[in-house]
């Protein structure tokens, strides 16, 4: 009897509640998040509305065509789409300092528009349209120097909590002085080490002279006549004139006038971009191991701001990385990085490494400039006896946008660097795993050897 009782009594209140109006505003839900990508969505006052804001970039880091990013805002408030993007700062980087910040709505840009319906987006949302803005940010005309870069975009936007990040390698519209295989008639190509406008480093180039008997000698005297100032290296005499040259058994000994050197006896950099230049000039020659400096017929410290010439002087043979060099006349070279690594693997990897972001601790990389875009991947290399073949991702077909001056320095860059690898004479590119038969004008299809003649000043 009792169980009846509760039962009729359960079921009277029930009833009693089901008539009682409810106050839904006393609730208060937070939505969950249904995007993963960068998605802000927000209640605002309005109660029959939500307002949908979505922010994404362009999934690769690396910057499309090398200069350009995009950024996709998807909203139902088509109203806020210049705040949103007034409030985004971009900040520009090099690998040391903060170059520079400026507004998003400064940087060039194109964009689109569309209109899609939201519930192919989120289906919890009222049957509202969603606006689709499509921006695409050109970097081209920023004024700055050619280096490797890293872009950080934030919003002032407090709903936008992330960054987006992206990294480039920049280059302006400058010359690449490029190699050669051969002089015009009657002509010799000799390679020269000048110092750069800087005098912060050598650079190896090739000069034509005359057709000689006495090529050593002709090549040394070369040393006393600077390059053409279009080149944008130094035109300051770069050595001293050398009064006998005696090469013996491997040995090239130089014996200078006291009175010729007296320019150089001064400072240390004046000297040692002297001692260099020279020794990296003669080494050159086959015949030559070594050298040896003699002033007056003596090897005394008292000359060349008091360098040590009691022991000969050796070029060391190590692997390079050939990355650019910007000169104030717009001209751009090769310049070798030495390599420190001993393993092979190492050595390939820290080429690769250093073309890209010009990663390395033993120089200062003022006016050094990568040559291999980010975006372009070393998916795997072999070797096939004295060959090297390097498989890159498709985004080496594509890269600097097509750019004849940009490819010439970047494959040259790769075929210098790769053969200075002792037992490594040619380079085959393959792209992920296929062959290709033109790249730049150039027939790819068959390993290919560095042009003889590096940087040549015609």
């Amino acid at each position: 009897m009792r169980l009846i009782i509760n039962t009729f009594l359960i079921i009277i209140i029930v009833l009693s509640l089901s008539i009682i109006p409810i106050n839904y505003h006393v609730f208060e839900f937070e939505l969950p998040d249904f995007h993963k990508d960068k998605v802000v969505e927000e209640n605002i006052k309005n109660e029959n509305e939500v307002n949908y804001l979505e922010i994404k970039n362009n999934e690769d880091q690396s910057l499309l065509n090398n200069q350009t990013f995009k950024i996709t805002i998807n909203t139902t408030n088509k109203e806020e789409i210049s705040d949103i993007i007034n409030s985004f700062k971009v900040e520009i980087s090099n690998a040391t300092n903060l170059v520079k910040t400026i507004s998003l709505k400064d940087i060039s840009n194109t964009f689109e528009e569309n209109v899609v319906d939201i519930n192919n987006f989120l289906s919890d949302y009222s049957n509202q349209d969603i606006y689709v803005y499509n921006y695409t940010f050109n970097l081209n005309n920023l004024d700055l120097t050619s280096n490797h870069y890293i872009v950080n975009v934030k919003s002032t936007d407090k709903r936008i909590k992330d960054v987006f990040t992206y990294e480039f390698n920049h280059f302006n519209n400058n010359k690449y002085i490029g190699s050669s295989n051969k002089p015009i008639e009657n002509k010799l190509y000799t390679k020269l080490y000048y110092s750069d406008e800087n005098f912060m480093r050598l650079v190896p180039v090739n000069k034509m002279i005359d057709t000689t008997d006495r090529f050593i000698r002709a090549t040394m005297n070369e040393l006393l006549i600077p390059p053409n100032e279009k080149y944008g290296l130094s035109t300051t005499i770069n050595a001293p004139r050398i009064k006998n040259i005696a090469i013996s058994r491997g040995t090239a000994n130089l014996d200078f006038n006291s009175s010729e050197i007296t320019n150089f006896n001064n400072g240390s950099t004046s000297a040692y971009f002297a001692i260099n230049s020279i020794v990296n000039t003669i080494s050159k020659f086959s015949v030559v191991d070594q050298v040896k400096f003699f002033v007056d017929g003596n090897n005394s410290s008292d000359y060349f701001h008091g360098t040590d010439l009691s022991e000969p002087f050796i070029v060391k043979n190590s692997a390079k990385a050939y990355v650019g060099l910007e000169t104030s006349k717009k001209t751009m070279m090769l310049y070798p990085i030495e390599i420190t690594e001993t393993n092979l693997n190492n050595k390939i990897l820290s080429i690769v490494s250093i073309l890209k972001t010009l990663n390395f601790d033993n120089e200062s990389k003022t006016s050094l400039i990568p040559t291999l875009p980010i975006n372009v991947k070393l998916l795997n290399y072999r070797f096939d006896d004295k060959n090297i073949e390097l498989d890159f991702s498709k985004e080496f077909l594509s890269a600097y946008n097509g750019n004849k001056e940009y490819n010439s320095i970047m494959y040259e860059s790769l075929l210098y660097s790769f053969t200075s690898i002792e037992g490594i004479n040619s380079v085959s590119i393959i792209i992920e795993g296929e062959k290709i038969d033109l790249f730049n004008g150039i027939d790819i299809s068959t390993p290919q050897k560095p042009n003889m003649f590096i940087n040549t000043l015609n």
